[in-house]
């Protein structure tokens, strides 16, 4: 066989005569080379070519071609603290191949080829290079990022213990040690309802952090009882599960301040008669511990207290009390006062209510009118037949004198 020259390399050539591929080769002195049809000259099989040569060698070179460099999988996304393998592939030809993997994580080959494990991630973001020298070219890098999330580690709810209907009162949620912010969103539920929902897709820092999200809830009479709770979710789809948390629920209590407290009374009262005095207490929120009380100036003459709730529905509550008029009674001050005394899980709250207060009238009875009456002319008849008597007897000692002196100017 002869050695081989510049000529033999000329792609779809035979010793500088052009052929197509499936031309005959040209007639020559030399044994041909045993073959049952027509061969391929040039033909390019992906990046090598192959030439049928005169003197019997069937030779490969390389075609030149852009050699790429790949890391699967391509979306790098792991747990904190967890473990990652990967692997880097390329499109040289040739098996005279340097191939490697920089990164600042801790690794492992997993074969002498193009295959590793980085153990332990801990960095809340990363950068792996997989570089390749194809046949001793130039190295080709390839960079990928590789993303930490974590779970949140705890979510917790805030909220007062007790709301006013129709007051706006913020309610917080916090989250602790998440990542990524930027796929996280917190949602504030109430029973099956969502409140509020707030989503963080503008925070760019990377590492996990503490995240508080406060919503503004207004108290409506429909939400007494209810469980409230904040549902977190780190969206990390396509390339990464969907993961959920929720608070532990808290039950909210809200109550409503009475409208108004009536007193309803007889507006004049005989003595020593019984008589009902009535407290009404309208559109109540909630009747725990609620007290209704019947003052008389400030002496508590009554008291009536509910421990029942009978939920949500607003109430009016009547309350009646009974009591006697006295004489002593008249132009005292009356009212009636409603008190809710909340207490719950240590939180105590006192809400009071009264009634604009009415002034006692009592006016005796016909029969006590009667014995006034004859006792004051009993008394004046005493008083007159006194005086009458009183007067003969000065009459009389009047006439005594009168004659004593007559008869002794007689004697004279």
């Amino acid at each position: 066989m002869q050695g081989l020259t510049q000529d033999h390399w000329k792609p779809m050539s035979v010793l500088g005569a052009p052929h197509r591929a499936w031309d005959p080769p040209p007639a020559s002195s030399e044994p041909a080379l045993a073959q049952s049809g027509p061969i391929a000259l040039g033909t390019v099989w992906g990046p090598w070519q192959v030439e049928l040569l005169p003197d019997r060698c069937m030779c490969v070179a390389v075609a030149e071609a852009q050699v790429e460099v790949r890391i699967s999988p391509s979306n790098l996304l792991v747990e904190y603290g967890g473990n990652l393998t990967l692997t880097c592939s390329s499109t040289c030809p040739v098996s005279d191949v340097q191939l490697g993997l920089e990164t600042s994580l801790t690794k492992h080959q997993v074969d002498q080829e193009h295959s590793w494990v980085l153990v332990n991630i801990s960095e809340s973001q990363s950068v792996v290079q997989c570089w390749i020298a194809c046949n001793g070219t130039d190295k080709t890098i390839a960079s990928a990022d590789i993303t930490t999330y974590r779970v949140p580690k705890q979510v917790t709810l805030e909220l007062p213990p007790m709301l006013e209907k129709g007051k706006t009162y913020p309610v917080t949620c916090r989250v602790v040690n998440v990542a990524p912010v930027r796929n996280l969103s917190v949602t504030l539920h109430l029973g099956g309802q969502v409140l509020h929902t707030k989503n963080f897709q503008n925070y760019t820092p990377m590492n996990a952090t503490n995240i508080m999200a406060t919503f503004n809830v207004i108290a409506e009479r429909e939400y007494h009882g209810q469980d409230v709770t904040c549902h977190t979710a780190l969206d990390l789809r396509p390339h990464g599960p969907l993961l959920e948390n929720a608070s532990t629920p808290a039950s909210l209590s809200v109550y409503e301040t009475p409208a108004r407290v009536v007193l309803e009374m007889t507006p004049e009262m005989q003595q020593g008669s019984t008589y009902n005095v009535t407290c009404q207490v309208e559109n109540v929120g909630s009747l725990q511990n609620l007290s209704v009380m019947l003052y008389r100036g400030h002496q508590i003459l009554h008291t009536k207290t509910f421990s029942d709730d009978l939920g949500a529905r607003p109430h009016d509550k009547l309350v009646t009390f009974n009591m006697t008029a006295r004489r002593y009674h008249q132009g005292q001050n009356i009212s009636c006062h409603a008190v809710l005394d909340l207490d719950l899980n240590g939180h105590r709250l006192v809400v009071e209510e009264s009634s604009p207060s009415t002034s006692f009238r009592v006016y005796a009875s016909s029969q006590a009118q009667i014995v006034a009456l004859s006792s004051i002319v009993a008394l004046v008849i005493l008083l007159v037949g006194t005086g009458a008597r009183v007067l003969g007897w000065r009459l009389q000692a009047q006439q005594r004198e009168e004659r004593k002196t007559r008869s002794l100017a007689q004697r004279e």
